[in-house]
């Protein structure tokens, strides 16, 4: 198992994006939602480069503050870490991959309505059954995605490779960055970087006046998904990958570094801790605030076909671009060429929607599969029992993170009093 140490951080993560997802909730009465970002951005581009004139068809011309923070944050994180931290020389398949997974997730993301980091966190928090159908179909999808990158010889490339010291399984020819010049020519392209970014930054801030909160609960994700490599996509694949051996995992080419990572439950207990902070603060905000009507920002699309496709496309993506979009996100904002060829797939991911959003919208509606997007509601029409369901649920999820963070705490302390009696 990793060790404690190593394994809290995933923790943390989990309560840096249950708490910004919290604030955020309670600032503007909607979860974060980060799925029209990259739309917004490409909209953006277009009216100020005066190129193309085809996502500000349908997306608004804007930068979203949230995901701003995110990428300036992991750019900063990763100047500071400059001296540490290696490029890595992927190879021209890995980024025809991770551009195809881009692809593949942003159109997800447009049909189910959210991107991974919504649909994960804040859709399982709320029990929204659109969130709950892609959590419950994308978790085979996740795994089956991995044996299709096998056969083209990716998986070796899907590690952690965002935290340090964890660069092992990469050879010393694809590590960049390593030497005295190596070292030196990494701290002025990434200073180099970090300037670009943080003055187009403060540029778009003062011309679009953007929330500052939201910027700043933005950076906060960013340092957490950059600090410690936490996506989604990895706690999800805990339950099933532990199951297998590790000579099966071998085979599919993942690592025994990141074999061992993903049988490591504090992945799984990351994510939700992320899920039962902000499923509580949304369950308080709604009590306190009156339950005459349903919690606020549940998705206002019913349960369609769309989130069928999101359920096979977003995982799919997620592991075909080495991290869902939060993970991408800060990966971008690190350097990663992966995460650059990813971004440029999630863009012409989202040109579809630009193109025939009338079209895709006729067909989702005509595609209807429950009109209720609430879970409670689906039970009973009574304030009381949805207030019952959705409090019993909460509180078992937070009953089994204290019975496993409490084991895992006392299996950790264990074996260091083993390692201190050898």
């Amino acid at each position: 198992m990793m060790k404690n140490g190593k394994g809290w951080k995933f923790i943390l993560a989990g309560l840096a994006i249950g708490i910004c997802q919290s604030i955020y909730y309670v600032l503007n009465e909607r979860p974060i939602n980060l799925v029209l970002a990259p739309g917004e951005l490409a909209a953006f581009l277009e009216k100020h480069t005066g190129v193309f004139n085809v996502y500000d068809r349908v997306f608004p011309v804007n930068i979203d503050p949230v995901f701003l923070g995110v990428f300036v944050a992991a750019a900063a994180f990763g100047f500071i870490q400059a001296g540490k931290r290696p490029w890595v020389r992927y190879p021209v398949r890995v980024l025809a991959i991770a551009g195809a997974g881009g692809f593949l997730f942003g159109a997800g993301a447009n049909l189910a309505g959210g991107d991974f980091l919504y649909h994960t966190v804040a859709g399982v928090a709320l029990l929204e059954t659109p969130s709950l159908l892609i959590v419950a179909l994308s978790i085979p999808f996740l795994f089956i995605s991995l044996e299709i990158l096998s056969v083209f010889n990716v998986t070796p490339y899907y590690q952690l490779d965002q935290s340090l010291g964890d660069y092992g399984e990469f050879s010393n020819r694809d590590r960049l960055g390593k030497t005295g010049s190596g070292r030196a020519i990494s701290f002025l392209l990434r200073g180099t970087a970090l300037a670009l970014i943080a003055g187009l930054a403060v540029v778009i801030l003062l011309k679009n006046d953007l929330s500052l909160s939201s910027l700043g609960l933005g950076a906060l994700l960013g340092l957490a998904a950059a600090g410690t490599g936490f996506g989604v996509e990895w706690s999800m694949l805990v339950p099933e990958i532990h199951t297998f051996s590790g000579a099966y995992l071998e085979r599919l080419g993942i690592s025994a570094r990141t074999s061992l990572l993903l049988k490591n439950f504090f992945l799984l207990q990351g994510w939700l801790v992320a899920v039962a902070i902000f499923g509580l603060s949304a369950l308080v905000t709604w009590v306190v605030h009156g339950t005459a009507q349903p919690p606020p920002g549940l998705l206002t699309n019913d349960l369609n076909i769309g989130h069928v496709a999101g359920a096979l496309l977003l995982p799919v993506g997620s592991i075909m671009m080495l991290g869902s979009d939060l993970r991408s996100y800060s990966r971008l904002g690190l350097g990663y060429g992966t995460a650059f060829f990813a971004f440029l797939g999630l863009l012409a991911g989202y040109l579809p929607t630009a193109l025939w959003s009338d079209r895709i919208s006729s067909w989702l509606d005509a595609n209807i599969i429950a009109k209720e997007v609430w879970l409670p509601r689906l039970v009973s029409d009574s304030r009381l029992a949805e207030l019952a369901i959705w409090s019993a649920l909460l509180g078992g999820l937070i009953i089994f993170l204290l019975v496993g963070l409490t084991r895992q705490s006392t299996t950790g302390k264990g074996a260091s009093k083993m390692r201190t009696d050898l």
